[in-house]
């Protein structure tokens, strides 16, 4: 995936952030993306129906459009955290669920 730019004579690039699938042909802009961590049964379900994004409950969403990278070793670990919290809750909810 290669693609020319043509850039203005103050060499200025002005940069646009995609997200490709995995069909190799298939982008949009990252705004408004998300990465999603669904229960498989959903997932098999929504697919077995003729289903769409919409239709998943996600456990964990990560907007793709707060990211900003490079980020710092703070920002970082600070996301880890934030990651390993919303893992943590899941896995309670999950708990509780079977739990009833």
């Amino acid at each position: 995936m290669s693609k020319s730019n043509n850039s203005n004579s103050n060499n200025s690039n002005k940069f646009v952030t995609i997200v490709v699938l995995n069909d190799g042909e298939t982008f949009t802009d990252i705004s408004g993306c998300s990465v999603c961590i669904i229960p498989q049964e959903d997932y098999e379900r929504v697919i077995a129906e003729g289903g769409d994004a919409r239709d998943f409950s996600p456990v964990v969403e990560i907007g793709l459009d707060n990211m900003t990278l490079p980020m710092s070793r703070e920002d970082h670990i600070a996301f880890e955290d934030s990651l390993a919290q919303a893992r943590a809750i899941a896995r309670r909810q999950a708990i509780e669920g079977e739990d009833n």
